[in-house]
């Protein structure tokens, strides 16, 4: 998937890539928008963007992908 793409996952898909910290938004941000918040805050661009359920998530935060 490139980079660019944002991947919705079915209510009933699990989270298991979902692990660290994220950075959440409203379902409706526009994902330009939480990608270019993510780069201003972290200084690199997020490895993916996903819609799951009632949030918009961008990330990992990156050095706390395991955490």
């Amino acid at each position: 998937m490139a980079a660019s793409e944002v991947q919705t996952l079915a209510p009933s898909d699990p989270l298991p890539r979902v692990r660290g910290w994220w950075l959440a938004f409203d379902p409706r941000t526009p994902p330009e928008v939480a990608r270019r918040r993510f780069v201003e805050r972290y200084g690199q661009e997020p490895a993916e963007v996903l819609r799951a359920g009632a949030l918009l998530l961008v990330g990992p935060v990156p050095g706390r992908q395991e955490q």
